[in-house]
């Protein structure tokens, strides 16, 4: 799996548990090049583009769903209500 394939992975499984290292190893990168290559790209750490990434998608799900905020953020890998608060009103970049 290239960079790309990764990256769309990402983007379907944004609610699963996923971590830099998973991503680099799905993409055949070492970490470290990983995090360069993103870094290159987005102007972004991995740890970021994730976070970026479920919040897109809470957004979508906030418009586009009846759900709760709490469940939005469950589906989203989110842990708790207070975590997706902080990072819907403040996003790491």
């Amino acid at each position: 799996m290239g960079l790309a394939d990764t990256l769309v992975f990402l983007e379907a499984n944004f609610g699963d548990p996923v971590s830099p290292s998973e991503l680099a190893s799905r993409a055949g990168l070492t970490p470290v090049r990983f995090a360069r290559l993103i870094k290159r790209i987005f102007t972004l750490t991995p740890s970021q583009l994730i976070t970026l990434t479920r919040l897109s998608g809470a957004s979508r799900l906030l418009e586009d769903t009846e759900k709760s905020v709490a469940e939005v953020a469950l589906a989203c890998g989110f842990y708790d209500h207070s975590a997706f608060t902080r990072a819907f009103v403040q996003p790491p970049v």
